[in-house]
């Protein structure tokens, strides 16, 4: 099915599917890792957090489907399923969200978050072929390396608390956006104009 053919109604019903499922990756995750599975609790991870991208496109979708904006429904079908895009819109609604944060509370050791993440944005690919060297033996060099040679518990549990936080900012999103999303709409589109006015 393709996202053009997705009724404004049903949106909200993908963006819940996309956390329930995302919350059942990061269960299955942690058995793997109780049991020191690392490299395939790490899969899960990465795994989880590409489909929590899929609640920020449907929420940019929703949104602009009522503030009647042009949708790119190509580029959008394309997007909901290349892995590195969704890897780099997870990234960016994790520093949307400490941004809101850092707005409203003025901590400052959130700057040092926000600058994480960033940096993060600059290694997608690398993160995307963790992923895949999670999974399957690696060439390195002049040999080859098994997935739990690259994939330590380190590693694991850098990405199991991006994905968790990412998993509570989301599920909050979801919560407000089935209450008011036609406030959150109206919203964005002032805040739009605003800046269209300013540039």
């Amino acid at each position: 099915m393709k996202l053009e053919n997705v009724l404004n109604e049903n949106i909200i019903i993908g963006m819940k599917k996309s956390l329930n499922n995302a919350d059942s990756l990061l269960s299955e995750a942690f058995l793997l890792q109780s049991d020191k599975k690392f490299a395939r609790a790490y899969t899960l991870s990465q795994i989880a957090i590409e489909e929590l991208a899929k609640i920020q496109m449907l929420f940019e979708l929703w949104v602009d489907r009522i503030n009647g904006n042009t949708i790119d429904y190509t580029q959008l079908n394309n997007n909901f399923k290349d892995h590195p895009t969704k890897t780099k819109i997870s990234i960016e609604t994790e520093i949307a969200f400490f941004k809101l944060m850092k707005e409203q509370t003025g901590y400052e050791w959130i700057d040092k978050l926000i600058s994480n993440r960033d940096e993060l944005l600059t290694k997608v690919k690398e993160l995307n072929n963790l992923k895949n060297e999670s999974l399957y033996v690696s060439i390195k060099n002049d040999g080859f390396q098994s997935p739990e040679e690259i994939i330590d518990e380190e590693k694991y549990k850098s990405i199991s608390a991006s994905a968790f936080m990412r998993q509570q900012f989301l599920k909050n999103m979801i919560r407000v956006c089935e209450e008011h999303i036609e406030e959150i709409a109206k919203l964005i589109k002032e805040d739009d104009k605003v800046i269209n006015k300013s540039s």
